[in-house]
């Protein structure tokens, strides 16, 4: 958490002074945001499956820097810190202490996901309509993750069992990579301080999950002779989300 709190304060100091440098010609603007979202995984593994949306959030600092000296175009990025998440229903495997074989089971996860968030975008903006400008958005974003916990809920022959706030660090890919498409508007409340509103849609292009899937066979986790459950390929998961942009540029 102390080093969380250190890299903002550099940010937060980085972009102050960028700024202070662009306030006579207003080349760069510094926001405030926060920005609601609902996330879901979509795996691509036989036998995994989504379970739904789950809520979540992300705040920091926008800014955007002017392009080719016209007010309406400019890149857009910034530092966020990122809740996200999803739920997964998959195909899995417990151990039986009786036996000390693996029997067949089924998991539901609730993924609980925290990034670093870098936007790389190009904004486009129209010219004032009475109080108002309109705008749209397209680029990337980087994550860098910074923590993960998971509830699971597993439900085999022995019966189920649950687990809460899991860490599940080691199974989360440190880096992540969206495609972003967005719009929205900016309403002037006074001189250059604007209201901003809009929808922004990330599609997910990297993995976030890592490790194998088990090998499954007619909904159901092979076991082989000796009683092992056997890995069949890569986990291959991508985090979608839809954030509601909210926030105040200066």
């Amino acid at each position: 958490m102390k080093q969380l709190s250190f890299v903002f304060l550099v940010s937060l100091t980085f972009f102050t002074s960028l700024q202070l440098q662009g306030q006579e010609d207003r080349k760069v603007r510094l926001g405030l945001a926060l920005n609601p979202n609902l996330g879901w995984l979509k795996p691509d593994n036989s036998g995994y499956s989504n379970e739904g949306i789950r809520a979540g959030f992300q705040y920091g600092l926008v800014a955007d820097f002017r392009l080719f000296g016209d007010p309406n175009y400019s890149f857009s990025t910034g530092f966020t810190i990122a809740h996200l998440g999803g739920k997964l229903k998959y195909n899995d495997a417990v151990t039986d202490p009786a036996t000390s074989l693996e029997i067949p089971a089924v998991t539901e996860a609730k993924y609980k996901l925290n990034y670093i968030d870098i936007p790389l975008a190009i904004k486009l903006r129209s010219n004032e309509i009475g109080y108002m400008h309109f705008y749209g958005l397209f680029g990337t974003e980087v994550g860098f993750r910074i923590n993960a916990n998971a509830d699971f809920e597993t439900t085999s022959a022995l019966g189920k069992v649950d687990m809460n706030d899991e860490s599940i660090v080691d199974d989360i890919a440190l880096f992540r990579a969206d495609l972003v498409i967005g719009a929205g508007v900016e309403y002037t409340l006074s001189g250059d301080t604007r209201l901003v509103a809009g929808i922004i849609y990330h599609n997910g292009l990297t993995n976030v999950l890592k490790g194998d899937a088990l090998l499954e066979s007619n909904g159901t986790t092979v076991i082989d002779a000796n009683g092992k459950s056997s890995n069949d390929e890569e986990l291959r998961n991508r985090l979608n989300y839809v954030a509601l942009r909210l926030g105040i540029m200066f």
